[in-house]
C-alpha cells in the first residue's frame, strides 16, 4: 500500500511539473520573444561596429557552455528545483545592468549574466521535463512545452510590432519582471522527481565511477559518439549563419526592430504551430528521420534568405520582406522537428547522471560556436552578406549525409 502511495505521489508530482514547466516557459517565452529581436541591435549600437558585435555574441556563447559540466554535475547532486532557483536570479541581475547601462562594460557584464543564468538552469530544466514525461510520450512532452515557449514568443514579438516608441531597456525590463514572477512560480510549485531513495541509489552508483567515466563513456561509445559529433556539427554549421543573423538584418538591409519582430513573429507561429505534432513525429518514425527532415527544412530556409538578399538588390524591398518571413516559417518547421529528436538523444546518455552528461555534451558542442561570430562577422564585413549562408548550404547537405550513414535510432 505505501508503494501504491509513494507511485500515485510521484504520478501527481509529474503531472504538477508539467504544467508548471508549461506555464513557467509561457511567460519566459514573452519575454525571450522580445530580448532576442532587441538585444543584438541595442548591443550593435553600442559597439557601432558587426565584428565587434560579432566578437562580443561569441563571448557570450562561450559563457554559455563553459561551465556545463560543473552546473550539470551540481544539478545531479542537489536537484533540478534548487538549480533553477539560482539560474532565475543570475537572468535578472543580467536584465537589471541591461535596464540601467548604455556602457558597453556594464552592458557586457549584463549580457554574460544573462546567458550564464541559461548554462546554470537549462539542463535541469531539461532532465526535470524528461523525468516527468512518460517514456512513449517524450518527444509529444518536449513538443508541447516548446509550444509554450513559441506561444509567448509570438505575444512578445506582437508586442514589439504594435509598440514601436519603446526603448529595447523598456522589454529588458518587463522580461525581469516576468523572470521575478516566474523564480515566485518556481519557488512554491515546482518539485524534484527524484524521492530521496532515488538519489541515494544514485549516489551509491556515482561512487563506483571514476570521475572521468562521464567523458569517457559519451567519446568512446560509438552510439554516443556518433550523436555527439552530429549535435556538434550542427550547432557549428547552423551557427555561422546565425550567429550575427539579426544584427545582419539591422547592419545590411537597415531594418528596424518592428521590421525583424515582424520577421521573426513568423518562426515562432510556425514553431508553435508544429512543435506538438514534430514531437509526436519523433515518436514515430524515430530521431534518424526526424532530424533528416529538420534538415531538408533548414536547405529551404537558407536558400529563400539567398534568394531574398537578390531582390533587395532590385530595390524589391516587399518582396524580400516577403522572402525572409517565409524563411523563418521554414526555418521553425526545421527547429519543431529537430528539438525533440535533440532533446530525446541527450537527456538519456547516462541513466545516473544525467544532467551532468547533458553539460558534457552542452560543453562539446558550445566548442564549435566559439569561432561562429567571429566567421560570421567576419565573413559579412570582408567577403559577402550571402558568403555565410552559402557556407551554411553546404555544411546542410554533408549533415544530411552524416545522418543518413552513421546515425541510429
Amino acid at each position: 500500500m505505501e508503494g501504491n502511495n509513494t507511485n500515485r505521489e510521484i504520478e501527481n508530482r509529474k503531472r504538477r511539473n508539467l504544467l508548471t514547466l508549461f506555464f513557467i516557459v509561457l511567460f519566459y517565452g514573452f519575454g525571450e520573444g522580445t530580448f532576442f529581436i532587441v538585444y543584438q541591435p541595442f548591443l550593435l549600437d553600442i559597439t557601432g561596429s558587426i565584428f565587434l558585435t560579432g566578437v562580443l555574441i561569441t563571448v557570450f556563447s562561450i559563457v554559455q557552455f563553459l561551465p556545463a559540466p560543473f552546473t550539470g554535475k551540481i544539478s545531479d547532486k542537489i536537484g533540478r528545483k534548487k538549480m533553477m532557483l539560482i539560474d532565475t536570479p543570475t537572468r535578472i541581475l543580467g536584465l537589471f545592468l541591461l535596464t540601467v547601462s548604455n556602457n558597453v562594460v556594464l552592458v557586457t557584464i549584463g549580457l554574460i549574466c544573462f546567458f550564464l543564468a541559461g548554462v546554470i538552469g537549462m539542463s535541469s530544466f531539461q532532465i526535470l521535463l524528461s523525468e516527468s514525461s512518460n517514456e512513449s510520450k517524450k518527444g509529444l512532452m518536449v513538443g508541447l512545452i516548446f509550444f509554450a515557449l513559441f506561444a509567448g514568443g509570438i505575444v512578445g514579438k506582437f508586442f514589439i510590432i504594435v509598440n514601436k516608441g519603446f526603448d529595447a531597456r523598456f522589454y529588458f525590463f518587463l522580461f525581469l519582471v516576468i523572470e521575478m514572477i516566474n523564480w515566485a512560480i518556481i519557488a512554491g510549485v515546482l518539485k524534484d522527481v527524484k524521492t530521496k531513495n532515488n538519489l541515494k541509489k544514485i549516489k551509491k552508483v556515482r561512487s563506483t565511477l571514476s570521475e572521468r567515466s562521464v567523458w569517457s563513456r559519451i567519446i568512446t561509445t560509438p552510439k554516443f559518439r556518433v550523436v555527439l559529433i552530429f549535435f556538434t556539427l550542427d550547432v557549428f554549421i547552423w551557427s555561422i549563419s546565425g550567429a550575427v543573423f539579426i544584427a545582419g538584418l539591422r547592419d545590411h538591409y537597415g531594418l528596424t526592430n518592428n521590421d525583424i519582430a515582424f520577421i521573426s513573429i513568423w518562426f515562432s507561429i510556425s514553431n508553435m504551430i508544429f512543435q506538438i505534432p514534430g514531437g509526436h513525429l519523433a515518436d514515430r518514425i524515430g530521431r534518424k528521420k526526424s532530424l533528416v527532415l529538420s534538415q531538408c527544412f533548414g536547405l529551404v530556409y537558407f536558400s529563400l534568405n539567398i534568394v531574398a538578399y537578390f531582390y533587395w538588390t532590385m530595390a524589391l524591398v516587399p518582396i524580400m520582406l516577403l522572402l525572409l518571413s517565409l524563411g523563418q516559417f521554414f526555418v521553425g518547421i526545421s527547429v519543431s522537428t529537430f528539438i525533440p529528436s535533440e532533446q530525446m538523444s541527450l537527456t538519456n546518455l547516462d541513466e545516473n547522471r544525467k544532467a551532468e552528461s547533458y553539460g558534457v555534451v552542452t560543453f562539446i558542442r558550445g566548442l564549435g560556436i566559439i569561432p561562429t561570430g567571429i566567421i560570421a562577422g567576419f565573413l559579412i564585413d570582408y567577403i559577402h552578406y550571402l558568403a555565410p549562408f552559402i557556407i551554411t548550404l553546404a555544411g546542410i547537405l554533408f549533415e544530411i549525409w552524416f545522418l543518413l550513414k552513421y546515425f541510429r535510432d
